[in-house]
């Protein structure tokens, strides 16, 4: 007979640590995202200076490559369901991919002399891309933990999440084949247009609205791997036969002791 018991606390633990480092990354592309929206509709040039800042670069958009690869790379291999595990291999590859370009783009702040990346026009929309699909991956990921874990009404946020990733992907698309020049190599954009500018502006704004989306959601998974992990605790606790009356008591403030409970005289 098999008595080993398989303790479930580390793959909670790994999994809320790595809902939230994704957590944290969304919510900082949402306030760039944000502050990019205000300099286009205000001109406010402090704001403009502050996003043009190498220091924005490391403090800002490091964190979000950076912490969104780790973070996938913490929730792949959780579950052993295929379907879990193609996904969260696809975010990590994707991150992967982002990665790679974060470093093309700062190979000289890095040290690395790599030189102008090519293709710029090509690279920022194939991240792009890549940045809606993993919005609705991420989504999905963050809503099945939650459903898992005893709380249904994510079913319905995750499908609003991947339904607005889905829109960003069309918005993105007609951006792209509408502002290329197709007769140009290498593929650029086109002069900024009326039409260019409010492709832009809706698709960063959509881009808030959808972080901000997937942001709740993985905060709410990493509370439900936090609950299962109080709960284990709790069980555990429980369950200790060892434990002094006095620590039951410290930390159950309303258990009743028999012992130490005033006890009625049966012959008075």
């Amino acid at each position: 007979m098999d008595w080993d018991i398989v303790d479930e606390r580390p793959k909670y633990r790994v999994c809320q640590t790595g809902f939230t480092l994704i957590a944290l990354a969304l919510g900082l592309l949402c306030i760039d995202s944000v502050l990019d929206l205000t300099t286009w509709f205000t001109g406010n040039q402090a704001i403009r200076t502050i996003l043009r800042d190498p220091l924005w670069t490391w403090l800002v958009g490091a964190p979000i490559t950076w912490g969104s690869l780790l973070g996938s790379y913490l929730l792949l291999g959780r579950w052993n369901e295929p379907d879990w595990r193609r996904r969260a291999g696809l975010l990590v590859l994707m991150n992967t991919a982002d990665a790679g370009f974060w470093i093309l783009n700062h190979g000289d702040a890095l040290g690395l002399r790599l030189g102008p990346a090519p293709h710029p026009w090509v690279r920022m929309h194939v991240g792009m891309a890549m940045g809606w699909a993993e919005l609705a991956l991420i989504a999905g990921l963050a809503a099945d933990v939650s459903v898992r874990l005893g709380r249904a009404q994510a079913i319905e946020a995750g499908r609003a999440a991947r339904s607005c990733a889905l829109f960003g992907v069309m918005l993105w698309a007609i951006w792209f084949l509408t502002q290329t020049r197709w007769n140009h190599w290498p593929l650029n954009a086109q002069k900024l247009n009326l039409e260019g500018l409010l492709l832009m502006l809706a698709s960063t704004l959509w881009v808030v609205l959808t972080s901000f989306q997937v942001t709740i959601l993985c905060i709410l998974a990493s509370r439900q791997c936090g609950r299962v992990i109080r709960d284990l605790n709790r069980d555990d606790q429980d369950h200790d036969l060892l434990r002094s009356r006095s620590e039951i008591a410290w930390q159950d403030p309303s258990y009743d002791d028999p012992w130490t409970a005033p006890q009625s005289d049966p012959w008075a």
